[in-house]
């Protein structure tokens, strides 16, 4: 998950509209994965200002990461999992310029 996070870190970077976001604190990103691995949803929290907006565009920029990881397992058969990432922004439009 660190490897991922770093990763996520860069193509944040190069995706996001830094003008636009303001977030400070920690989130939590839910990637939602099916039986083969693939990251079919990603869910964000806490909810504040602007976050929805933030929210979609992280989407964007996770499905841009082309990986899939190794589905979990429940007798031996793969079967559809989440992956909480916790990142801390001090401030998104601090950390870009």
């Amino acid at each position: 998950i660190a490897a991922y996070r770093d990763i996520l870190n860069k193509y944040m970077y190069a995706y996001l509209n830094s003008d636009f976001y303001a977030l400070t604190g920690d989130f939590i990103f839910t990637l939602v994965l099916d039986a083969k691995g693939k990251v079919v949803d990603v869910k964000g929290m806490p909810k504040v200002q602007n976050s929805e907006v933030f929210f979609d565009d992280m989407q964007y920029v996770v499905r841009r990461i082309k990986k899939n990881w190794t589905p979990a397992s429940c007798g031996g058969q793969p079967v559809a999992s989440q992956i909480k990432v916790k990142m801390n922004f001090s401030s998104m439009s601090v950390d870009i310029d």
